[in-house]
């Protein structure tokens, strides 16, 4: 009986695609709230204290505020486009590996884990390279490896003499020209997409 440990999901083609851009969205968005509150905020401080809208609509303060929201909402859209337009290319080449992989475009290996070594590497040796074979098939999963940060917070390979099966892509099977082949190891030219574990 096999439990699995990870699989490359449709929500990670999301997630890896955008990248970066999740943050930067993040991030205006929380500007977008913060602005609307403001202006919500002074505009009924404002009229508390005046009453009369047209004083209320007047004010210094709340036009330039009122502006700002205005600048604001109306660039939201526009902000979210370019982050769009900037990652189609990797979120179109993550789809379409996760498109193969549902096709059955993979192989399967299977069997205990060999060679097994954790090192670290960058200026700062603060990025984890996981090392390892598996039947006879060599993984190296790294800084640009597709599911380097799954496997390295949850652990998934752990030992020599761990009892696994893995699903795995190779680069030469895809379209090369078409797609950017993101996910890949330089040296080993594959990458995982599924992991299970073999529990008595």
């Amino acid at each position: 009986m096999y439990e699995m440990l990870y699989e490359f999901t449709k929500t990670e083609c999301y997630l890896k695609s955008i990248g970066a851009g999740i943050i930067v969205i993040g991030f205006w968005l929380f500007i977008l709230f913060i602005v609307i509150r403001t202006f919500l905020k002074l505009r009924k401080t404002l009229q508390a204290e005046k009453i009369d809208l047209n004083q209320v609509k007047n004010d210094d303060e709340y036009k330039e505020i009122r502006l700002v929201t205005i600048i604001v909402i109306m660039a939201t859209p526009v902000v979210m486009a370019i982050i769009v337009f900037i990652h189609k290319d990797t979120f179109i080449s993550y789809n379409y590996i996760y498109n193969e992989y549902k096709k059955g475009n993979y192989y399967t290996v299977e069997g205990e884990v060999e060679n097994y070594k954790v090192y670290y590497v960058g200026r700062d040796e603060d990025i984890r390279v996981i090392e390892f074979d598996l039947g006879g098939v060599s993984f190296i999963i790294d800084r640009d490896y597709e599911v380097y940060n799954e496997i390295r917070d949850n652990c998934a390979i752990k030992y020599n003499g761990q009892k696994l099966k893995i699903m795995y892509m190779l680069e030469k099977d895809l379209d090369l020209d078409k797609y950017y082949m993101v996910g890949f190891n330089d040296k080993t030219h594959n990458a995982i997409v599924k992991i299970e574990e073999k529990v008595e």
